[in-house]
């Protein structure tokens, strides 16, 4: 089962932990068979150095999965990955903690403070940051305020056009109307962009928003009348799981009086072909 599975959202943890306690429980018994099983020389080794292969492994399948991919898309690297994480976990069991348990931490803090360096090292690596300097440069387009609204009104050598009147090649395009857009990290990405298309228009965005926020979130902003202009873009959905009953409330709450622009995510995680299929389903429910 996928991790973002929305079976494990509430109960699906619950039965989890249940079972773990109850897999527990039937290990320490004294007379046992599992305790056994369990009591064997390659599990006992692997679990006293479980929480190492576990710090070890943050950092290991960082590397191995470049740019946001999946395990899955890189099986080789991920093999590779937990490879490393359990000899350095070995390493660091043999060479740091069993030295402090030993001789304590002033004797080996030499050592130790050598491992967590490169430990720190490894979880800061160089990567593509194109991503983090696009949000936070949308960021800083969003703190700078919001662009003047557009105005349809004829500039002072403007007369009045007439059906009969040609149109230059040179006349401006017409204005965007104002539009509320709400989102989350992406929108601050895309900041500069949609500010430069609709000018005035008024992004929301919040790092980490997920899309069962949404209609919470569009509910408080219509009570203080903060909905404003003629459409929505709702961009929601890259952090998580989305529900598609959050969804339909999120657009029931804009109400029919505005235009509603619902945003497909593009990210490397499972979740992303259910939460497009939801906007799809909410899109082509809303034609009918």
């Amino acid at each position: 089962m996928s991790a973002d599975a929305s079976a494990l959202y509430p109960w699906g943890f619950v039965l989890a932990a249940l079972g773990s306690v109850t897999a527990v429980h039937a290990i320490v018994q004294p007379f046992g068979r599992l305790g056994r099983v369990m009591s064997a020389a390659p599990l006992r080794w692997i679990g006293k150095r479980s929480y190492g292969i576990y710090l070890w492994h943050l950092p290991a399948f960082a590397l191995a999965t470049p740019d946001g991919r999946r395990t899955a898309d890189v099986p080789l690297n991920a093999v590779a990955a937990a490879a490393a994480a359990v000899g350095l976990a070995a390493l660091s069991y043999r060479f740091v903690e069993e030295p402090v348990r030993r001789r304590g931490f002033r004797a080996t803090g030499a050592v130790a403070l050598a491992v967590l360096i490169a430990g720190g090292g490894l979880t800061t690596a160089t990567k593509d940051n194109t991503a983090t300097d696009q949000i936070e440069a949308g960021r800083q387009t969003l703190e700078n305020g919001p662009s003047p609204a557009p105005t349809d009104a004829p500039g002072p050598t403007d007369g009045p056009r007439t059906k009969d009147t040609p149109k230059s090649k040179d006349s401006p395009r017409p204005t965007a109307r104002k539009v509320t857009a709400i989102g989350d990290s992406v929108m601050p990405a895309a900041a500069p962009a949609l500010k430069a298309k609709f000018p005035g228009i008024d992004i929301d965005a919040e790092i980490g928003r997920q899309l069962t926020a949404a209609p919470t979130h569009l509910g408080a902003r219509k009570q203080q009348g903060a909905l404003v202009g003629d459409a929505v873009v709702i961009g929601l959905g890259t952090n998580g799981t989305g529900c598609e009953r959050a969804l339909q409330d999120a657009v029931d709450t804009v109400g029919p009086s505005k235009r509603i622009i619902l945003i497909t995510v593009h990210v490397p995680q499972s979740w992303q072909d259910s939460v497009n299929r939801a906007i799809r389903e909410e899109f082509a429910g809303r034609r009918r």
